[in-house]
């Protein structure tokens, strides 16, 4: 008997080994704050940092930071030091230089422009001001390159990430919108649904306050490639790290620096600054009301914090105009008017300066415990960033018929050379492009008259990956896009790409908006030899409908499927020289067939007209290729041009000749060209 209440009494007590092990472990789970999946090894390679001890939340702090573990600082400063390096400018000089006497005369340069100011939801108690001031280097990178200044939705990426307020890193941010781990390839718009900033206040589990599923991604801005690159300031000296950044600056890429700082006098001296100073104050790292770096060991020991905070701000210019008083002009992301705890807080534009003579190389404190690795504590730590974005709009191509086979030929990134050739359909199909499975990439398809039938292919790999739909009549001419469904058949497919057809009997468009082969939506609109179009013309992230007349070269534009016309596009037509091939052995001893048709849109009708380009081959085109969210128009024309191939013959080339967005032109090689049909759309 006794023996069984023994086995009885180390049952329970296991068990209460066992449960308390349990808790231990989801402590340490939520201390490190870890999304699912994700491991220590993987933070040490620097493939994603997820933060942070929930340990480190502060609610007595006047303005929100990151908090990091002497650990995470070591996985952070080797994350640095693994990153690439911003190309910077060889500091040549010849033999026997001497500098000039003179020094070199100063200016003032920023970015400002191109930043569009901060809305009224500023940082309150989250952490989160790294994802503010990198949101703010692509809004800004977006701007330079399509001169759109639009507010890009930081909530978008808080929502995704999961623990935000916590802290984070260049390379987590970017990596979120460039590499396949998150797969997020696209940033979305702070005026989407849900996109506005809603992380007022941190909490203690650093947890974002909506699920990204709650937030509208379209429209979004596409990105290929983003990539956080290191620029070079420590151990480079003073004036080649200024002059870095400047370079930087320079090429009208906005800077993130992060400030590390584990003394908190020197924090309470920067709240202080920042709440009471006007914009025009110039901030000075351990020179604002006493030194930050003690000078014994007892000192230094009591000023390192168990934690290491950090800020991160935006640099989007300097001023050395005054040698003696030269600055950086920064953005930050902190609270801009009067509060209960900063009465004489007073900065509109959320600016301030920082002094450009500052000690660019980490300042450790003197006689630290080294117990946590030496090299990552740090009473200062600045690391200056930039964003290398790369992205893309909508690339051209056309489909060819023949007797052999019909090929979809795409050239992606429009310099007039085709990169994917695809086998598909057969002649006198007919070309759609469009996104069917909702993935963000163009897919291509068919329309078979023959059996009244569209064809999808989705991964371009020349195979039905989807249903057929059979769907209109023979003579019909396809289309596709994403059109809003009525408000009596709404749908949870509602938001993918729809099919359609253009009845050119009646003039009447038939949208099939969910791929079911009923009609959502009929309009009368167009007419009998109209070309009809399908094209985001608002931005709204959904198409509308449009048609071409090729007799008086007009665009008719509908936004909301009523059958009338928004806008109305009208091509002049003027005359200049045919550009030169871009194929290099083509380009000697080629003669132009005629003067080229040259083509740019206005509002209204002009004199000029040349009526031998009316007919079947001229052809129009819709595409985003601006990247600003919008659908442009163009003209797809065919022209050819004589090659002298001997002194006594020629041999003719035909060309299919793409003018996009105001102008621009683009060749694409192609013969025979009676039979080409062009599109526009996104590959990849």
């Amino acid at each position: 008997m006794k023996d069984l209440e023994w086995k009885r009494l180390a049952i329970i007590i296991l068990f209460f080994i066992i449960q308390i092990h349990q808790i231990q472990a989801d402590q340490l789970h939520e201390n490190i704050s870890l999304k699912e999946n994700y491991s220590i090894e993987n933070l040490k390679a620097g493939n994603y940092l997820i933060f942070i001890s929930n340990n480190s939340y502060i609610s007595n702090e006047k303005f929100p930071l990151m908090h990091f573990t002497h650990q995470e600082m070591r996985i952070i400063e080797e994350n640095y030091n693994k990153a690439s390096r911003v190309p910077t400018k060889i500091d040549f000089r010849p033999p026997n230089y001497s500098p000039s006497p003179y020094p070199a005369k100063g200016k003032r340069f920023d970015l400002l422009e191109y930043f569009p100011n901060f809305p009224d939801e500023r940082m309150q108690g989250c952490g989160d001001c790294w994802v503010w001031a990198l949101t703010g280097a692509m809004e800004i990178d977006r701007a330079v390159h399509t001169g759109i200044k639009e507010r890009l939705s930081v909530q978008w990426f808080n929502s995704n990430f999961g623990r935000p307020c916590c802290g984070g890193y260049a390379t987590t941010f970017a990596d979120f919108f460039g590499r396949p781990i998150f797969g997020k390839h696209y940033a979305v718009f702070w005026s989407n649904t849900n996109a506005y900033y809603h992380e007022e206040h941190k909490g203690e589990d650093c947890l974002s306050s909506v699920p990204p599923e709650k937030i509208s991604k379209e429209p979004y801005y596409p990105i290929v490639h983003c990539e956080a690159q290191v620029i070079p300031t420590i151990g480079v000296g003073k004036d080649k790290a200024i002059a870095n950044i400047k370079d930087v600056l320079n090429q009208k890429r906005a800077v993130v620096l992060s400030i590390y700082m584990n003394n908190p006098a020197e924090w309470e001296r920067f709240y202080e600054f920042w709440a009471t100073k006007g914009e025009s104050a110039v901030w000075k790292f351990g020179e604002n009301g006493g030194s930050s770096v003690p000078t014994s060991d007892e000192s230094a020991n009591q000023a390192v914090s168990n934690m290491l905070h950090g800020h991160d701000v935006l640099c989007v210019g300097y001023d050395d105009t005054n040698p003696v008083n030269r600055y950086w002009i920064m953005v930050n992301s902190w609270q801009n008017k009067p509060t209960l705890n900063s009465p004489n807080l007073n900065r509109p534009n959320n600016i301030f300066y920082v002094s450009m003579d500052m000690d660019y190389d980490s300042v450790k404190p003197h006689g630290v415990n080294a117990d946590y690795n030496d090299s990552s504590i740090y009473t200062r730590n600045f690391q200056w960033w930039t964003l290398k974005v790369e992205t893309t709009g909508d690339g051209i191509g056309f489909f060819q018929n023949s007797q052999s086979g019909s090929k979809f030929k795409l050239d992606s990134d429009i310099n007039g050379k085709i990169d994917n050739e695809i086998s598909y359909g057969k002649i006198g199909d007919k070309p759609i492009v469009g996104d069917w499975d909702d993935d963000g990439l163009d897919g291509i398809g068919y329309f078979r008259p023959s059996d009244q039938t569209f064809y999808f292919d989705n991964n371009l790999d020349g195979l039905d990956d989807m249903l057929s739909i059979r769907y209109g009549k023979s003579a019909d001419i396809p289309i596709s896009g994403k059109w809003k469904m009525p408000f009596r058949t709404l749908s949870r497919s509602h938001h993918k790409e729809g099919i359609g057809y253009y009845r050119q009997l009646d003039n009447t468009f038939h949208l099939d908006c969910n791929l079911d082969g009923k009609d959502d939506w009929t309009i009368t609109y167009g007419r009998s030899d109209s070309v009809p179009l399908s094209g985001d013309w608002d931005g709204d992230g959904y198409d509308g409908i449009g048609y071409y007349n090729r007799s008086d070269f007009t665009f008719h534009l509908d936004n909301n499927l009523d059958g009338k016309d928004e806008k109305t596009l009208k091509y002049l037509v003027m005359y200049d020289k045919l550009p030169n091939s871009p194929y290099p052995d083509e380009s000697k001893n080629m003669q132009s067939n005629s003067e080229k048709i040259g083509l740019h849109t206005a509002y209204e009708s002009g004199s000029g007209f040349d009526p031998d380009i009316t007919g079947p081959m001229q052809k129009p085109l819709v595409g985003d290729w601006n990247v600003d969210g919008k659908d442009e128009v163009g003209i797809v024309l065919p022209e050819y041009r004589w090659k002298m191939v001997t002194s006594q013959y020629y041999r003719k080339i035909d060309y299919l000749c793409f003018y996009l967005n105001d102008g621009a032109f683009v060749y694409c090689r192609d013969s025979p060209i009676i039979s080409a049909y062009p599109f526009s759309g996104k590959w990849s």
